[in-house]
């Protein structure tokens, strides 16, 4: 229960972060760092920085469908063998998450099948998207997470 509190709170501190980060990258950085010690996973809002802030032509939005479909289809076993060259305390982490979804079934799946459906209703309203303040970037941040 107290590692859901501890992720909430770095998630509520990570979604601030994204408000402040188009002033400021040098607070968005710290603010990540401030939430990555409620929570390790915080780290992986650096990822954001790479998220251009305009919309990309339709053939990226396709190919970022299709890696999004052949990682969760053969990501899993390319993900655990670079993860097993880690730290212990990493090692030992992705160990308890492998263990937990150990029957989990990837790739083509009703939850991929689901972002397939969303990711389309978004792609058609990206123009209704776009009109709100910072709304391409959250687009492609959601499609591209």
């Amino acid at each position: 229960v107290m590692g859901q509190y501890r992720q909430g709170l770095a998630v509520a501190i990570i979604l601030w972060a994204f408000i402040v980060k188009k002033e400021s990258i040098v607070l968005f950085l710290l603010m990540v760092f401030i939430a990555s010690l409620f929570h390790l996973s915080a780290f992986l809002a650096i990822m954001a920085l790479l998220v251009p802030s305009s919309l990309l032509k339709r053939k990226y939005y396709i190919l970022i469908l299709l890696s999004a479909f052949l990682f969760s289809e053969f990501g899993k076993t390319f993900f655990y063998n670079v993860v097993w060259g880690g730290s212990d305390f990493i090692v030992r982490k992705v160990a308890i998450y492998a263990e937990s979804e150990a029957d989990l079934r990837l790739g083509l799946n009703t939850a991929m099948l689901l972002r397939v459906v969303i990711f389309c209703i978004f792609y058609i309203n990206r123009k209704r998207i776009v009109s709100y303040p910072q709304g391409a970037y959250f687009l492609n941040l959601y499609l591209a997470c």
